[in-house]
């Protein structure tokens, strides 16, 4: 899995991505208490890309 910047807030947007994704993609499923947000922008970087 490749993201960037490589720092806390990266790992906590992967594990909430994963968790999202394989929690039936809802919006309740993202609210992680108010820390979590729903993009519409792929925020791939270069060569690495954030997996969907």
């Amino acid at each position: 899995m490749c993201y960037l910047p490589p720092n806390k807030i990266s790992d906590a947007s992967v594990v909430m991505n994963i968790y999202y994704s394989l929690n039936g993609k809802n919006p309740f499923n993202c609210s992680f208490n108010g820390t979590g947000l729903i993009v519409t922008q792929d925020p791939s970087v270069g060569k690495c890309i954030y997996q969907v």
